[in-house]
């Protein structure tokens, strides 16, 4: 075997990165930032890029909960996202030589209160000091988020309830939307740029890996191995019942206009829609709607959904009945949009905490000497918000050979 491909051959170090998601795919990029000498990023999927539940969501990307908080960390692991969306546009520019193919839309969220109690939190935001926005939410009434979004429409409920409609809406600013394959992919081509630059190199392996210590057997060593396996993390035989996570399937249904030369289009620049039922625009003529949710699934069953791609609404084997018809009370319009297809994606929830529900990371113990295997799990629904920082801090620790770099929260689930 080539010494470059050897850990320790030329001071190279090998990493092997489990998993081509949202995670995956940024902690391959962070190795490499990092890398003060060359470096062998290998990432491993069964199915590639974006083939799991990354790929199957919509792309909202914000930092805060459902009454207008921040989350947790949000804001740091919002400007570690914006970062890598930086990264990747830039190398999908110089790979295209044009900006044709949009991976973000920064067109600002908003979010429709379902309860009055939703409202009274939305009451509770105190505008910014100094005449400055700088993205911090707003709330709104429905006649100023019907500016925003021409034709959006409001519950019954709302409409009886003059006293709500002061404060009826949250107006994200600095909301985004990302289209998730286009930015893994350009993302992964970011990687590429990296190790051409750096005399390192990053390489997709398309196969299953059942087994930590079989990997390192056969294609290793490895400095460290580094498991973003989402849903299917379980399917490790090193780390089985290891991390206190729960399976939820969820589907997307894609809404076009193309095609239909009398259906509307989503109003210019306008932005997308959070809630119960969110619409994240694709651009003027395209809206992922989402999600559906059934929970208790199995990790045999989660790796059944991976590479499925966009599928006809008549070969969905999950009942999606219910998201077109609440796209339609959202935005009446979208009845006239035609269905693109289903997307299926299982996602990987963490237990809630006192910070709420907390991701998952950190070295595995007692995985004997000369291996360093690390986890960064439990992203759940907002994969898109923490990726970027989590990995981030997985990739430091790695380079540290130390978790001291990583918040207690994080490591919450190893006592």
């Amino acid at each position: 075997m080539d010494s470059f491909y050897v850990s320790g051959g030329d001071g190279v170090k090998r990493y092997a990165v489990l998993g081509a998601g949202f995670a995956g795919v940024a902690v391959a990029y962070h190795l490499l930032e990092m890398a003060k000498r060359r470096v062998q990023v290998e990432v491993y999927d069964m199915c590639g890029i974006a083939a799991g539940a990354s790929g199957a969501s919509a792309g909202l990307l914000h930092p805060y909960s459902v009454k207008g908080k921040v989350m947790w960390r949000g804001r740091e692991a919002m400007a570690s996202a914006m970062h890598l969306v930086k990264a990747a546009k830039a190398a999908a520019s110089r790979l295209t030589g044009d900006d044709a193919q949009v991976i973000c839309w920064r067109h600002g969220l908003v979010r429709v209160a379902q309860t009055r109690k939703q409202v009274s939190g939305f009451r509770q935001i105190k505008p910014p000091t100094g005449g400055r926005n700088n993205g911090h939410p707003l709330a709104i009434s429905l006649q100023e988020a019907q500016r925003l979004i021409p034709g959006l429409t409001a519950g019954d409920w709302m409409r009886e309830d003059e006293a709500v409609e002061d404060t009826a809406c949250l107006w994200i600013p600095d909301g985004a939307v990302l289209h998730p394959r286009r930015y893994l992919a350009a993302l992964w081509e970011a990687c590429q740029e990296l190790g051409r630059r750096t005399g390192s190199r990053a390489t997709l392996v398309v196969e299953k890996v059942s087994s930590l210590e079989e990997l390192e057997s056969a294609r290793g060593p490895f400095d460290a191995v580094i498991v973003a396996a989402g849903a299917t993390v379980d399917s490790l035989q090193e780390l089985k019942g290891m991390l206190p996570l729960n399976l939820c399937q969820g589907c997307t249904m894609a809404l076009e206009s193309t095609g239909l030369p009398d259906a509307p289009l989503y109003p210019e620049a306008a932005p997308s829609l959070l809630g119960p039922t969110y619409m994240a625009a694709h651009g003027r003529d395209r809206l992922v709607i989402g999600a559906t949710s059934t929970y208790g699934w199995t990790t045999e069953a989660a790796l059944g959904e991976i590479g499925k791609g966009l599928v006809p609404v008549r070969e969905c084997e999950h009942d999606v009945s219910g998201l077109g018809a609440a796209a339609g009370r959202l935005w009446p319009l979208a009845r006239e949009w035609g269905v693109a297809g289903v997307r299926s994606g299982v996602r990987a929830l963490p237990p809630r905490t006192e910070d709420g529900a907390v991701p998952l990371v950190g070295k595995v113990e007692g995985c004997g000497p000369g291996r360093s295997w690390w986890v960064v799990a439990g992203l759940g629904a907002r994969g898109i918000l923490y990726h970027a920082w989590l990995s981030q801090l997985v990739a430091q620790a790695v380079h540290l050979g130390s978790e001291s770099n990583i918040p207690a929260a994080l490591l919450r689930w190893k006592r």
